[in-house]
């Protein structure tokens, strides 16, 4: 069963394009908007300092955004103002970066133990 994260959104489909200054202005833009409260409930003030995780993966790009509320993080998902496509339900690990050729190589030798 996925578990669904109370204030971190991921972001997939990121085109290869978008670099990763330009992913943290768009993940600024979401955290640091101070929503207004209701009849019962005060206001929640924006973090202009977005925790972003961003890594290449397949074709384009995919990351991570954790913003200062449970209703930031609604906001988020709703309207972003991105092609992209975010999500809350996290199943297991989500892997951020899947190389095809790793940059590092290095031989194995299996040594028996006597």
């Amino acid at each position: 069963m996925s578990k669904v994260s109370s204030t971190t959104v991921r972001v997939m489909e990121i085109p290869s394009d978008v670099d990763q200054s330009e992913f943290a202005t768009v993940a600024k833009l979401l955290t640091s908007t101070s929503l207004a409260g209701g009849w019962f409930s005060s206001s929640k003030p924006g973090d202009d300092k977005p925790v972003i995780s961003f890594a290449t993966q397949y074709d384009g790009h995919a990351g991570t955004i954790t913003l200062p509320s449970e209703e930031h993080k609604k906001l988020a998902l709703i309207n972003h103002g991105t092609q992209w496509k975010f999500d809350d339900e996290f199943h297991g690990i989500t892997i951020l970066c899947s190389p095809v050729d790793s940059d590092l190589e290095y031989d194995y030798f299996y040594l028996p133990c006597v």
